[in-house]
């Protein structure tokens, strides 16, 4: 089932999971719902999946769990991602998903961090759906992006002042090649989101060509701009890379 705006299941597996799922309730984005797995039995998602488009599912990397609903998500050919703090990523997580994204924010370390941080994933992606950005990205653009690519990473990058947006960008980018090499990337979305004075034309334009001079010369890259007044002179990057290179 696929529509114009996404039927999303946001999921919470474990402690960690149902954590970052608490603070994600009252959120008000249209079409998504969110559901404890201990409250759902795995024999009932297959039902929940029936009428989904995209599910998010929350989890400590090592919850064996989550595999099993993800390889029932995907088998109902619904975008299956994974989100996760630190550690290896298990083979068996990445090939019963879509993708397994590994979320590298500033402060992940400690268990409050780390739900912050899946709960931070989620905001991200549903923003970057709303159909209140300046610049959208389409659901289409995101399956792109996001479906059968194993494991991905997002970031945010924050910036100040003058050239804010570039400093945002250039942040992310730091961020990302701590962890893995972003020049084998083949799919990348960048998403900006400030203020009217720090988001015109130019400075989007250059953070883009920054952008494309650090992926895979034949990488995809998308984009998407949403104004935020109250933001002052702060801007904010989000950084999901792809389809990684071997």
């Amino acid at each position: 089932m696929e529509t114009e705006s996404p039927i999303v299941k946001v999921i919470g597996i474990g402690e960690l999971g149902c954590k970052a799922l608490a603070q994600l309730w009252g959120s008000g984005w249209d079409n998504v719902d969110f559901i404890t797995l201990g409250e759902t039995p795995e024999s009932e998602l297959k039902g929940v999946f029936q009428v989904a488009d995209m599910a998010i599912i929350l989890t400590d990397v090592q919850n064996p769990q989550a595999a099993e609903v993800a390889k029932c998500a995907k088998d109902m050919n619904v975008l299956t991602i994974v989100m996760v703090v630190g550690e290896e990523v298990p083979k068996a997580l990445v090939d019963a998903s879509d993708t397994v994204i590994e979320l590298h924010f500033n402060g992940c370390e400690d268990e409050h961090h780390a739900v912050v941080s899946l709960a931070a994933g989620v905001w991200n992606v549903m923003e970057i759906l709303s159909d209140k950005a300046l610049i959208s990205i389409a659901y289409c653009d995101l399956k792109k992006l996001l479906s059968n690519v194993g494991v991905a990473t997002m970031t945010l990058g924050r910036g100040y002042g003058v050239n804010a947006t570039l400093k945002a960008l250039e942040s992310a980018v730091e961020t990302i090649k701590k962890n893995t090499v972003l020049s084998k990337a083949t799919s990348v979305l960048m998403y900006i989101t400030g203020s009217g004075d720090n988001i015109k034309v130019m400075d989007v334009g250059c953070a883009s060509a920054y952008l494309c001079e650090k992926v895979h010369p034949d990488a995809n890259v998308f984009w998407g701009v949403t104004e935020e007044e109250t933001m002052d002179d702060r801007v904010d990057v989000t950084l999901i890379a792809s389809g990684f290179v071997v």
